[in-house]
């Protein structure tokens, strides 16, 4: 339901802490140069710090480029510790400035905070996102730092990520850097080239290519 009232939606959709984590992406939440949702939001095994099941979302309209996202999963199944969900997201867009604020908390205590800001000086549009929080009780942190740029035709994407994991046995550490350019061959059409190199705690790494081309119906 949308109207002058905002917006009322139920049922299985993405969470008010996974806006952050695509908002504030240059490479979104798919292909290799993005950790994805599920890895900025500390990689919780369901993934329910991301698309909520039997969910109740209220999203207010824009009041002079505040907006409010509140969401939360109702326990439809017996039993299970993670079910229920709860978080909301603050926002504060206007002109060139996008600053948004969010919190998700698990009923077994398992939470997530999230900070994503960009502002965009024309030329290139810097981006950077922050979450915090405990998984399977293990302290974690994820943060990115990118850019998207207008050259020619397309736009260049670059974005640098780290996982911090304060887990006191196996910690699983990891860094992404990825580099990426997607040209507009029409106004439905564009080809786009990925490069990253991605590292997990003191393994040698691994570098990845992804090319492609999609069009827009």
């Amino acid at each position: 339901l949308r109207g002058g009232f905002g917006t009322f939606r139920m049922g299985r959709t993405l969470s008010p802490s996974q806006r952050i984590a695509s908002n504030y992406d240059p490479h979104g939440t798919d292909g290799i140069g993005s950790f994805g949702s599920s890895g900025l939001l500390l990689g919780h095994p369901s993934n329910t710090f991301v698309r909520m099941d039997s969910g109740l979302y209220y999203e207010t309209p824009n009041l002079g480029g505040f907006s409010a996202f509140g969401a939360s999963a109702m326990d439809d199944t017996p039993g299970a510790t993670d079910e229920r969900f709860h978080s909301i997201r603050l926002r504060y867009a206007a002109g060139a400035l996008d600053v948004s604020l969010a919190l998700g908390e698990l009923s077994d205590g398992n939470d997530v905070n999230s900070f994503g800001l960009s502002y965009n000086l024309g030329f290139m549009k810097p981006m950077v996102q922050v979450h915090s929080g405990e998984r399977a009780g293990r302290k974690r942190a994820t943060w990115l730092v990118g850019a998207t740029a207008p050259i020619g035709a397309g736009e260049l994407r670059v974005a640098y990520s780290k996982q911090d994991d304060k887990g006191d046995t196996n910690p699983i550490d990891r860094t992404l850097a990825a580099l990426g350019y997607d040209y507009n061959l029409s106004k439905r059409t564009l080809v786009y080239g990925t490069v990253v190199r991605d590292r997990t705690d003191n393994q040698s790494g691994k570098t990845g290519v992804e090319m492609g081309i999609r069009h827009s119906f």
